[in-house]
């Protein structure tokens, strides 16, 4: 049985979105072990602050001198996160990467230029390239001003942050008489809009 041209473009389709999908469950995965990493250095570094301490606390003891441990301090953000995965077009992965590139708000993402957005995509692989940001500032806006309802209705409209394309169909033609040039026929169409 020959596949028609319609059912290979649709088998494409949906192996492209079997192999997106898996991209972004390795890039998940591949963003938490970072995190993981992340904590545990966080961790590593107060373990060696509290032997500092201890040897510290031993060395006045017993009267010995003790050598220093290097310390790491890790800065952590104290500006609040807000979870940008509710904008259309951005899962967990991108959040965690827009979050180190200083992008942590509403407010940050609605004020960031779709071109820096882009570029950060760009430089971090290919998984992120196939994102498309040109809606998360008009979304995020809505967010910061707290216009969940227009949100919503707007995100009503995207399908991974872009706008879904528009399909018509002619469904039946009908003639209709003009009453002012007789014999005259005009075809109306009517369609049906599909989202």
């Amino acid at each position: 049985m020959e596949n028609s041209p319609r059912q290979i473009e649709k088998n494409v389709s949906a192996s492209f979105g079997y192999v997106k999908k898996d991209m972004l469950m390795l890039n998940d995965a591949f963003s938490d072990i970072h995190d993981k990493v992340q904590h545990l250095s966080l961790n590593h570094a107060m373990l060696l602050e509290q032997i500092t301490k201890l040897r510290t606390e031993i060395s006045k003891v017993s009267g010995k001198k003790v050598t220093k441990t290097k310390t790491v301090t890790i800065k952590k953000s104290t500006k609040k996160k807000d979870d940008l995965a509710k904008i259309e077009g951005i899962g967990p992965a991108i959040k965690k990467l827009l979050w180190k590139n200083k992008i942590r708000t509403y407010k940050d993402l609605a004020n960031t230029p779709v071109q820096n957005l882009r570029e950060i995509l760009e430089k971090s692989g290919s998984m992120f390239k196939m994102h498309n940001p040109s809606t998360w500032a008009r979304q995020s806006k809505l967010a910061f001003e707290k216009r969940w309802d227009e949100l919503e209705k707007l995100q009503e409209k995207l399908d991974g942050g872009v706008v879904k394309k528009i399909e018509t169909k002619n469904v039946k033609k009908v003639a209709t008489k003009n009453s002012e040039d007789k014999g005259i026929k005009k075809v109306v169409k009517e369609t049906i809009t599909y989202e």
